[in-house]
C-alpha cells in the first residue's frame, strides 16, 4: 500500500528505527484492509438481505463518496442491478452503470448538473422499484445540486471558507444540507415511493449516519441548525451574499417525512472497526496497543501534542486512535490534517514513533496521506527547520516532504476518516 515504503525503510536507518516503522506501516495496513470497501459493501448487503432486500430481484443502483466504485463493483457481483449511476472519480459505464466523475473536497464545474441527473433518475422510480444506495464518506462534495437561487460557485466557496476557519466536519455538513436538493434526504425525497436501502461507509466518528456525506438518503437530524454554525464561526458578513439571505429566510429545516416511507439502512463500517483492526493486528506480533477512549477531534496540532503526552502515560506498547481533526488557516502552504497532527506532536514526542493517515489516501492539499515522525526526524530539525516554524505557515507538507516520512498510498478506494498511532 504504501508507495515509499522503501525510502520510509531505508538501510542506512538504525535497526531499531526501521523495525519500528515497519511495525508502523503493518498496523496502519491492516487499518486500512479492514474497511476495504469491496468487504464492507459485501457485508452490508448480507445484512440487508436478512432485514427484507431480496438479492435476486432487480434493483437499481445509486452510488456516491470516495468508496462508490469499488462498492459499487461488489454490488454488481451480488445483485441484479438493471441501471444506475455511480458519482466517483472515474467517467464512463461498469456494466448497467454510468459511472460519473466528481470532485473533492470541492464539486466540479459540472456538479450541479451531475445532481440533476441523479435526482430525475431518482424520480422516475416507482414504488414497485427497489434501490440500493451506496453511501460513503466524500459524497458531500460529489453529490451536488444548489438551492433554488443559488449557484455552484457560492457553494464551492462557502465549503471553502467552512473548510479553512477549522469548523468541524458536522457543521460543515449542517451548513451544506440548508444550501442543496440533495443532502439532508432530498436525494430520498426524490426516490420516494420506491423502496430504499442504504449501505453506508462512515468516515464521520461517533456522530450519527445522517452525517455521513451530509445524510443525502436519510431524514435529516434535528437540531444545529445551518444559522448556528455560521453564527458561532462568525461567518455572516463572509458568506456570499446570496447564501447569507439563504439562510436567513430558511432557519428551520423543512424536511417532512413521505407517508410510507420504505428505507432500511445497514451500516457497512466505521473509524472503529479500522482502529480495532489496528490492535487485533498489534496482538498477533504480541504486542499489546492502548485504544484512546471516544475519537480524536478539535485543531490538528493541538490534538497531536495531547495524543502524544496520553501516550507516554500509557503502561502498554502504545497508543491508537480514531478521529478526525480540523485544521485553521493561517498560511499560505501545503498539507492536510493528518501530517499537522504529527507535526504538533513531534515537540512532545521523547521516544518511539507517532504517525497519523487518512485512511482515504488523501490528506488536505497534498498527495500524503499522512507522515510518521521519530527520533530520525527529530534529529534533522534545527534553525529555521523546526515544527514550529512550519505550523506557522501550515506547512506540514513541506516538512515532511524534507524529512522524507510523508505516508504515500494514492487513493486507497475506502474513507473511514484517520488512524492515529504512537508505538514506544
Amino acid at each position: 500500500m504504501f508507495q515509499n515504503r522503501d525510502q520510509l525503510l531505508a538501510e542506512a536507518l538504525p535497526a531499531g528505527l526501521r523495525q519500528r516503522r515497519a511495525l508502523a506501516l503493518q498496523l496502519l495496513e491492516a487499518g486500512v484492509a479492514a474497511v476495504a470497501p469491496a468487504h464492507c459493501t459485501r457485508r452490508g448487503l448480507r445484512d440487508l438481505a436478512g432485514r427484507g432486500l431480496d438479492l435476486g430481484r432487480p434493483v437499481f443502483l445509486l452510488a456516491m463518496g470516495k468508496a462508490a466504485l469499488a462498492m459499487a463493483q461488489q454490488a454488481l457481483e451480488l445483485c441484479k442491478v438493471e441501471s444506475g449511476i455511480v458519482h466517483c472519480f472515474e467517467q464512463g459505464q461498469l456494466g448497467p452503470l454510468v459511472l460519473e466523475r466528481c470532485g473533492h473536497p470541492l464539486p466540479v464545474p459540472e456538479a450541479a448538473e451531475q445532481g440533476q441527473r441523479m435526482l430525475a433518475f431518482a424520480e422516475m422510480l416507482g414504488p414497485d422499484d427497489v434501490v440500493i444506495c451506496l453511501i460513503s464518506g466524500g459524497a458531500s462534495a460529489m453529490l451536488e445540486s444548489p438551492a433554488d437561487g443559488l449557484s455552484l460557485l457560492e457553494l464551492r466557496d462557502t465549503a471553502s471558507l467552512l473548510l479553512s476557519c477549522g469548523a468541524s466536519i458536522g457543521e460543515v455538513n449542517t451548513v451544506r444540507r440548508a444550501l442543496s436538493r440533495t443532502k439532508g434526504g432530498g436525494l430520498l425525497a426524490a426516490l420516494y415511493p420506491a423502496e430504499v436501502f442504504n449501505v453506508i461507509l462512515s468516515d464521520v466518528p461517533g456522530e450519527p449516519l445522517e452525517v455521513v456525506s451530509s445524510g443525502p438518503t436519510l431524514p435529516p437530524l434535528a437540531g444545529l441548525l445551518a444559522s448556528d454554525v455560521v453564527s458561532r464561526h462568525a461567518l455572516w458578513d463572509r458568506l456570499p451574499a446570496a447564501v447569507a439571505a439563504h439562510l436567513r429566510s430558511r432557519p428551520q429545516d423543512d424536511w417532512s417525512e413521505p407517508d410510507g416511507l420504505r428505507l432500511t439502512t445497514s451500516l457497512a463500517a466505521d473509524n472503529g472497526a479500522a482502529v480495532a483492526a489496528v490492535v487485533d493486528e498489534a496482538s498477533r506480533h504480541g504486542l499489546h496497543l492502548g485504544r484512546a477512549p471516544g475519537f480524536i477531534t478539535g485543531e490538528a496540532s493541538a490534538a497531536g501534542a495531547a495524543f502524544v503526552r496520553d501516550a507516554r502515560s500509557n503502561a502498554g506498547d502504545g497508543l491508537v486512535s480514531g478521529g478526525e481533526c480540523t485544521v485553521v488557516l493561517r498560511g499560505a502552504g501545503r498539507g492536510g490534517r493528518a501530517q499537522e497532527f504529527v507535526l504538533g506532536a513531534l515537540p512532545e514526542l521523547r521516544g518511539g514513533l507517532v504517525a497519523a493517515m487518512g485512511t482515504d489516501g488523501v490528506d488536505g492539499s497534498s498527495d500524503a496521506a499522512g507522515a510518521l515522525a521519530d527520533a530520525a526526524v527529530l534529529s534533522q530539525c534545527g534553525g529555521n527547520f523546526t515544527a514550529a516554524h512550519y505550523l506557522e505557515h501550515n506547512d506540514s507538507h513541506g516538512f515532511f516532504g524534507r524529512t522524507g516520512t510523508q505516508l504515500l498510498t494514492g487513493l486507497t478506494g475506502t474513507n473511514v476518516s484517520d488512524i492515529y498511532l504512537h508505538l514506544r
